[in-house]
C-alpha cells in the first residue's frame, strides 16, 4: 500500500506537469519577456528557497511522510523552469520523475536490485537532476533580463557539458580545483584513520557488497563505478543550485565576502535533518558543520575561477575519494547504502 500511494504521488506529478506543458505550449510564440532583476530572482529563488523548505521538513514529519513530502516539493519546485521553457522544464521533470520511480520500484524487489546501493543511486540521481532543472530554470531566466540588470551573462552549458567537464585532466588540472582536492582528501584520510579500524579491509582480507562476500578489488570497482556516478549527479546538481544561483545572486546582492559567509553556512546547514534523522550527536554535527564550511570556500574559489565546470568537478572527486575511502575502512560493512553512496564525509 505504501508504494502504491508513491505511485499515485509520481503520477499526480506527471499530471501537473503535462498540463503546465500543454498550456505553455500553445504561447510558445509569442515573444519573449524581458525581466528586471527582481523578477529573475523570483525564478531562481523560490526554487533555492523550496529546496531548503524541502529537506528542513525531514527533522518535522513522521518516517512514513518523509519520502512523499521531499518528492513531492522538488518536483513542485520545477514549476519555474516550466513556465519558462516547457519543453526543457518538463523534460528534465520528467526525466527525474522516472529515476524516482525506478529507484522507489527497485526497493521492493528483493536481492541485488533491490539492495538500498542500487535504489539510492537512482533517488539520487532523481534528486540532483531535479537541482539542475532549477538551474536552468534560473539560467533561462538571466538570459531573458533586461539590458544593464546583469554586468555579466552566465554560460550557456549543457548537463553533458559539465559532465564531461568533471573527468576533463584540464579542468582537474586548474590550481582551484587540485589544490582544494589534495587539501581534502589529506583531511579525509586522516579523519577515516582515526579511531577503530579492525574492519578495514588491510585487516580483514574482506569486502562486501550488502551482505555479499566479494573479493576485495571486485568490491573497490563496484564502489569506485556505482559512488562517481551518484556523486557526479551530486557534484553537478549541488554545484547548480548552491553556486549557480544561490552564491551567484548572492555576490551580486551581498558582496565577495558576505556571499562566501552566507553560501557556506546555508550549503553546511542543509546537510544537518539528515543527520539528525541519523541520531548524530552535537558533536558530530558541529564537526560536520565546520568541516563542510571550510569545504565550501574551496567549491567557492573553484567557481569564482572555472565556474560551474570546476566546482562540480570538485565536488564530485572529494565526494567518490571520500566513498572509496570509506569502503577501504570498513570493508563495505559500515556504510547506509552499502556502496559508499553516502559515506559521512559526503558533501
Amino acid at each position: 500500500m505504501k508504494y502504491k500511494k508513491k505511485c499515485i504521488l509520481i503520477i499526480v506529478v506527471f499530471a501537473c506537469i503535462g498540463s503546465s506543458v500543454c498550456g505553455q505550449a500553445t504561447d510558445a510564440k509569442k515573444p519573449l519577456p524581458h525581466f528586471t532583476r527582481n523578477q529573475v530572482l523570483l525564478f531562481g529563488g523560490i526554487p533555492y528557497v523550496s529546496f531548503f523548505g524541502a529537506l528542513g521538513s525531514l527533522a518535522l514529519v513522521s518516517e512514513q511522510y518523509v519520502e512523499p513530502v521531499l518528492h513531492s516539493t522538488l518536483f513542485l519546485a520545477t514549476i519555474p523552469h516550466i513556465i519558462l521553457d516547457p519543453i526543457e522544464g518538463g523534460f528534465n521533470t520528467a526525466l527525474s520523475g522516472i529515476a524516482l520511480a525506478g529507484g522507489l520500484g527497485l526497493n521492493q524487489l528483493p536481492g541485488l536490485y533491490g539492495d538500498a546501493s542500487v535504489n539510492h543511486l537512482l533517488t539520487n540521481i532523481s534528486m540532483k537532476y531535479t537541482m539542475w532543472s532549477y538551474y536552468q530554470g534560473y539560467a533561462k531566466a538571466r538570459s531573458m533580463a533586461e539590458a544593464g540588470e546583469y554586468e555579466q551573462n552566465l554560460e550557456v552549458l549543457s548537463f553533458a557539458d559539465v559532465f564531461k567537464s568533471c573527468y576533463d585532466p584540464t579542468v582537474l588540472l586548474q590550481p582551484p580545483v587540485y589544490v582544494p582536492l589534495l587539501v581534502e582528501t589529506a583531511l579525509i584520510t586522516g579523519f577515516s584513520f582515526l579511531g577503530d579500524r579492525s574492519s578495514a579491509v588491510w585487516n580483514t582480507g574482506e569486502s562486501y557488497i550488502g551482505s555479499s562476500k566479494v573479493p576485495i578489488l571486485t568490491g573497490l570497482i563496484a564502489v569506485g563505478a556505482v559512488s562517481f556516478l551518484s556523486n557526479t549527479f551530486t557534484g553537478i546538481g549541488e554545484e547548480a543550485l548552491f553556486r549557480g544561483v544561490g552564491y551567484e545572486e548572492m555576490k551580486i546582492s551581498f558582496g565577495l565576502l558576505p556571499a562566501k559567509i552566507v553560501d557556506a553556512v546555508l550549503f553546511s546547514s542543509v546537510h544537518i535533518p539528515q543527520e539528525i534523522m541519523n541520531e548524530a550527536h552535537a558533536g558530530e554535527i558541529a564537526t560536520m558543520f565546520a568541516y563542510r564550511s571550510l569545504t565550501t570556500l574551496g567549491l567557492q574559489w573553484a567557481y569564482d575561477k572555472g565556474g560551474l565546470r570546476s566546482s562540480a568537478a570538485l565536488h564530485t572527486w572529494i565526494n567518490g575519494i571520500s566513498s572509496i575511502i570509506g569502503f577501504l575502512c570498513t570493508s563495505g560493512t559500515e556504510n547506509e547504502q552499502q556502496l559508499s553512496l553516502n559515506f559521512t564525509f559526503n558533501l
